[in-house]
């Protein structure tokens, strides 16, 4: 069965983040072997009260109840087939703009995500390296 994990990929922008949701649906796949749905909801009480949790929460509410694990197994698969684009810059990058850059990366390819790394010695500009390809426009390199 194909699931829709829109949602789920709208919270979902970093590799870190992408780490935090496999562990989640690994806590979250466990309870659902309960002989009712008391074990999930015992479960997902406990999940943090953070974005992703939440979000992965609700959508698991709103899978028919017999079809919990084959949901999250699916995302599971989905979540590590994802693409990554290593992106390094000089400095931290605000959530913001994190966000505006997955949103237009996202726009041609749905499943990907950015593996952040800084590094002062950029000085300013970025290195991207995706796809085997590999991009450096810092201004050290302009020097």
């Amino acid at each position: 069965m194909a699931f829709d994990f829109h949602t789920i990929y709208q919270v979902m922008w970093t590799k870190g983040d992408a780490e935090i949701l496999l562990e989640y649906i690994d806590t979250l796949f466990d309870s659902l072997y309960g002989l009712d749905n008391k074990s999930f909801e015992s479960m997902a009480g406990k999940m943090p009260e953070e974005t992703i949790a939440r979000t992965l929460v609700a959508e698991i509410r709103k899978v028919p109840e017999n079809q919990g694990r084959d949901y999250l197994r699916e995302l599971k698969d989905s979540v590590k087939n994802c693409e990554t684009i290593k992106l390094t810059t000089a400095v931290n990058l605000p959530k913001d703009m994190i966000g505006e850059i997955i949103e237009e990366l996202r726009k041609k390819y749905n499943q990907l995500i950015i593996d952040l790394e800084t590094d002062p010695e950029i000085v300013g500009g970025a290195k991207i390296s995706w796809r085997g390809r590999y991009w450096e426009k810092t201004l050290y390199d302009q020097i």
